[in-house]
């Protein structure tokens, strides 16, 4: 619904009070069509009411933004200034209004900070690739899924740091509905060539398995993620955190949607801020960041790939299946094992040969020999 149909239903005596408010003064005493009129082309023309939001206070300031960029607010109390002035009406700004104010109160939201070195977020994705792996490895796992303790020891052997029980509980379960492995009798058996055809499906395994693990482990941060992307045009770009703490549901923080590595959140100069990753902003966007079409991948002539930490995931998702990890952390490191080589099929050698050609600032004349 537009400004003018929400004005339409104000009462005469309402309508004044608001033009008081703007301002809006009239010689002769107005009339209601005069009010709607007047109301609707002051509160459209933001070159006029900018002074409003340097008048309204902190926390009616901080109101508005939530409910422009997320539709809620955690300080309903507030909005009652805001409504002084005609801009929300029974919780809910017109929809011409708010593409105007959406547009023009960006820059109360969003900062740029493009010398920021980003922190190492184990993303669940990245995490799942290396459970994965590791089942795949193993003819047999005896398991326990629904104890604890059984779970806390099969986290020590994966040594995956920030990984909890209860995103492995769900994670096993996940695949064991994939039938990607079997679980009878409390053994964990994986289906080697299922989980390999999962591998190779990306980005369709990335995507399926986002969708259906963060319902499980972090419902509502989709909201979240989607309040985010509709504000944040730029890699660069980073929201005031607190405009979005009114999408918090069922004990969600902001900080508990960090551990999925789809958001990053950062604290400077007392401001808190948050914006989307790498795979935050493929997951919710639809498009890969401009930065995973760079060559990032390093290689080594000791056949050792590194890859960065915010690198696009197809390239780990690839080298988990094909290589052993040897380390994480800025980079992960994978030894892509030469002897291992030797064996591969020519299909899968042309697979790695084309990898890393695409997206290897270098490939070493010896690691290319080996893959011919």
């Amino acid at each position: 619904m537009k400004l003018a149909q929400h004005l339409e239903k104000l009462d005469t005596k309402l309508l004044g009070s608001i033009a008081t408010k703007l301002r809006i003064k009239s010689i002769d005493i107005p009339t209601r069509s005069f009010l709607v009129f007047s109301i609707n082309n002051y509160l459209t023309d933001f070159s006029k009411t900018y002074w409003i939001y340097e008048r309204i206070g902190h926390e009616s300031r901080i109101a508005l933004l939530q409910v422009l960029y997320t539709g809620k607010t955690i300080y309903e109390k507030w909005l009652r200034e805001i409504e002084e002035y005609g801009h929300i009406y029974d919780g809910v700004i017109p929809e011409d209004l708010k593409r105007i104010l959406q547009e023009n109160l960006k820059k109360l939201v969003v900062r740029q900070l493009p010398d920021y070195r980003h922190k190492v977020l184990d993303s669940y994705f990245a995490m799942t690739l290396r459970i994965l792996k590791m089942i795949m490895l193993e003819q047999k796992i005896k398991l326990d899924i629904s104890n604890v303790k059984n779970l806390k020891k099969l986290i020590d052997k994966i040594n995956i740091r920030n990984l909890d029980v209860v995103l492995l509980k769900k994670v096993l379960e996940h695949f064991i509905a994939l039938d990607l492995m079997s679980y009878q009798n409390k053994l964990l058996i994986p289906n080697v060539i299922a989980i390999t055809e999962w591998f190779e499906s990306y980005p369709n395994n990335f995507l399926k398995f986002y969708h259906s693990i963060i319902q499980h482990t972090s419902p509502g941060i989709f909201e979240l993620l989607k309040a985010l992307g509709e504000i944040q045009e730029d890699i660069y770009d980073w929201m005031e955190a607190d405009i979005f703490s009114a999408l918090g549901r069922n004990n969600l923080t902001i900080e508990k949607c960090e551990r999925t590595g789809l958001v990053e959140t950062v604290q400077i100069s007392g401001q808190y801020l948050i914006q989307l990753t790498n795979e935050g902003w493929f997951l919710t966007k639809g498009v890969a960041p401009i930065s995973w079409s760079n060559r990032n991948l390093l290689v080594s002539a000791a056949f050792e790939a590194f890859i960065p930490h915010h690198d696009d995931p197809r390239v780990l998702n690839f080298l988990t299946l094909y290589g052993t990890i040897k380390n994480t952390g800025y980079y992960s490191v994978f030894d892509l094992e030469l002897d291992k080589l030797l064996r591969t099929s020519v299909k899968e050698k042309k697979a790695i040969r084309d990898l890393l050609e695409s997206k290897a600032r270098y490939v070493p004349e010896i690691v290319k020999y080996e893959l011919r």
